[in-house]
């Protein structure tokens, strides 16, 4: 690794971060991670999105290096692709896990390291379809499935209460709640997240904390962004994200994050100037 570089390795959250509302990644963002990569700079996304939603955006980003997934549960090599490593719950906190689910009222998916399942036919499957290019199946007996992660709820405008709510509701049971983006909650086990992943990656890597740059968006971006040695928080961060997270970039759909990572970096990808709020 080439230490004239401020950081050895960076971790880019996806949707809400490279990713517009739309779904569109800029286009100037290949030529700044070859460049990353040209100057011995590792390059990882970290999403709430399982490995076959991610793996059909990959092309657009040209990484190599590692992914971060379901929120922390997997960790994958991308080149040649192999699963590093995955935390799944054991059968008494996805019991509990359906539960909670159940009881919330709010539409639910089950995601596992080996796909996405729906309890029943509804609008939430189809959009979830439709995002991930997967086929979401049914199942009528989501505590048989195998190598579960979480479960994905849609509580609509009150997502952050909802998190809230739930979370307070399962305190000291193993499980938690977190905001993701889309105005999806989701439910996981204690001490699984973006943060625990990428600290474990870059035990691995050799890299040390301080030598982690880290941007993100959203609730289930907390963790990794208060652990990174620089934590960036987008201009269109989630209220708590920015009331948490002091350094701040533009917002995604001004390549917020590109242009953090020109100006950190003296990169040489040119990019419309950023708004004057926004520069440091």
């Amino acid at each position: 690794m080439l230490r004239d570089n401020p950081f050895d390795l960076v971790i880019l959250d996806f949707d809400g971060t490279l990713a517009d509302p739309s779904g569109r990644v800029h286009p100037a963002t290949k030529q700044v991670f070859s460049e990353l990569r040209q100057r011995g700079v590792r390059v990882v996304i970290a999403t709430g999105r399982n490995w076959d939603s991610l793996k059909h955006r990959l092309p657009e980003l040209e990484i190599d290096d590692e992914a971060i997934c379901l929120n922390g549960a997997a960790v994958y090599d991308i080149s040649p692709v192999r699963l590093r490593s995955a935390t799944t719950m054991p059968p008494e906190l996805w019991r509990l896990c359906l539960k909670t689910a159940r009881e919330s009222g709010h539409p639910w998916i089950v995601y596992t390291l080996d796909g996405v399942y729906a309890p029943e036919s509804s609008a939430l499957a189809d959009r979830l379809e439709d995002f991930s290019r997967n086929k979401v199946p049914l199942t009528t007996s989501p505590e048989t499935l195998l190598n579960p992660v979480k479960i994905l709820l849609e509580p609509g405008t009150s997502d952050a209460q909802t998190a809230a709510e739930i979370t307070e509701s399962l305190q000291g049971r193993g499980l938690y709640s977190t905001v993701t983006g889309f105005g999806f909650v989701e439910i996981l086990q204690e001490g699984v997240h973006k943060g625990q992943a990428a600290s474990r990656l870059a035990q691995e890597l050799g890299v040390s904390r301080s030598r982690v740059l880290a941007i993100g968006d959203n609730g289930n971006d907390l963790e990794l962004l208060s652990w990174a040695g620089e934590g960036v928080a987008m201009g269109n961060a989630s209220p708590r994200v920015l009331s948490q997270i002091p350094l701040k970039t533009g917002r995604v759909e001004q390549a917020g994050a590109l242009h953090y990572l020109i100006q950190r970096f003296g990169l040489s990808v040119a990019l419309p100037v950023l708004p004057q709020e926004f520069q440091s």
